[in-house]
């Protein structure tokens, strides 16, 4: 039995309704139907469905459509935890996600907490992905057994919940969205707060899926800002507050000093000034932008007396929240339907550079000693522990002997395809 994640069409659904009871049989809701039932769209609601029937997981939609009403509008990342949990389930023939058992040990989620550990010791799946997927298995329980779902054989979870104030003494803390709740599980998996495989790059494969997707459904902009980022690991505040002077000065070079910080007027982590080295293809690429017809529409919108590289169609500067928005809402819409493990931030193209460059050092036979520093100032790192990580995450895992040559092949295909545009 297998799962996966869908994205369901806009319906519409009860507003303000809580659930009833859920038939322990048919999983589904039912509701009061002499209370009020004006209806509200749904819209981007991801669910988990049975690969073989179809069918969307009763009890998962229930929980996730109540998130959706209270405001949670995470379903995406929520439904493959769950997804996971369900095949994790699925493919343990005595495990039943509505069985509890009075021993902890025999619960199903303290087997998946455990089988979490596993994914993440094998490096598998980032640290904090694990706790977040633990926690989200945790709510779905909470939510059933707040609406006494009943579970057979014992309680499924055991859970303390702590309320946090942002002000000790405010009272109205809970309706102003002062109040945070904190569920704690007791069987919550063992994994450390730090650790080198906490850094996850693209590999191969998901650069291939991701740029060639971006070539075929992205807007040029933000297909130009991962380029950039994969390029060069600038940041995404740094990228948005770049301006065409300080690309200007570019003249046919292999390599592109691009400095940063205060004297070039330019926003920087900590302001730094130290610069970045850029492949001279891709500041090309981005001159070639910013003289095509679709960013000069977009510049003869902007009141900016220097101009931004970036611009959208209002002719008003990106910003590090949209490009990360942007980003998010690609990976929703066109990756993780098809490929649901695929689970990256905007940072992680950073990640993914500062890798490729220690890679570049070690195989050209430098010393570590100079192999770090190479990357700390690729980087731009301020402590050396920062890019200790790159080296160390090098030597514990195989799987990125291979990644740079690769990545080198795909970023070729996406600027051929730039060229032609």
């Amino acid at each position: 039995m297998a799962y996966k994640t869908q994205l369901l069409p806009t319906f519409f659904s009860f507003k303000s309704v809580p659930t009833d009871f859920i038939d322990q049989n048919g999983g589904y809701s039912c509701v009061d139907p002499t209370k009020p039932c004006n209806r509200e769209p749904v819209e981007e609601l991801t669910v988990v469905v049975d690969e073989d029937t179809g069918f969307i997981i009763p009890s998962v939609f229930d929980y996730l459509l109540t998130r959706h009403k209270e405001g949670r509008d995470n379903s995406s990342f929520e439904s493959r935890a769950l997804r996971l949990y369900f095949d994790f389930i699925g493919g343990v023939p005595e495990l039943n996600w509505s069985e509890g058992s009075f021993i902890s040990y025999e619960r199903p989620i303290y087997q998946f907490s455990k089988f979490l550990e596993e994914l993440y010791g094998s490096g598998q799946i980032a640290g904090t992905t694990a706790k977040n997927y633990f926690s989200s298995v945790v709510r779905f329980y909470t939510h059933h057994l707040k609406f006494s779902y009943p579970f057979t054989k014992g309680v499924p979870v055991e859970y303390t919940e702590t309320t946090i104030k942002k002000f000790d003494n405010d009272l109205t803390s809970h309706i102003s969205g002062l109040e945070i709740k904190i569920l704690s599980a007791d069987c919550k998996p063992n994994i450390p707060s730090t650790k080198a495989t906490e850094l996850i790059p693209f590999t191969p494969e998901e650069q291939e899926m991701f740029f060639l997707s971006l070539l075929q459904n992205g807007s040029q902009e933000l297909l130009l800002i991962c380029l950039l980022a994969m390029n060069s690991g600038m940041r995404a505040d740094e990228i948005a507050d770049l301006r065409i002077d300080m690309i200007s000065r570019y003249a046919d070079e292999d390599s592109f000093k691009l400095k940063f910080g205060p004297l070039s007027e330019h926003k920087t982590k900590k302001n730094s000034e130290m610069p970045v080295q850029v492949s001279g293809r891709t500041i090309a690429t981005l001159l070639r932008y910013n003289k095509s017809k679709r960013y000069l529409n977009r510049l003869a919108k902007s009141p900016s007396s220097r101009p931004y590289v970036f611009i959208n169609k209002n002719g008003k500067p990106y910003t590090q929240k949209m490009i990360s928005t942007l980003f998010n809402e690609f990976m929703n819409k066109y990756i993780i339907p098809i490929n649901d493990d695929f689970y990256h931030k905007f940072h992680d193209l950073r990640v993914t550079f500062g890798l490729d460059t220690m890679k570049a050092c070690i195989d050209s036979g430098w010393p570590k000693s100079e192999c770090l520093a190479f990357t700390k100032t690729q980087m731009r790192h301020k402590y050396l522990k920062d890019t200790l990580l790159y080296l160390e995450h090098w030597q514990s895992s195989d799987a990125l002997k291979k990644q740079a040559a690769v990545n080198e092949d795909i970023l070729e295909e996406v600027f051929l395809a730039l060229e032609g545009l």
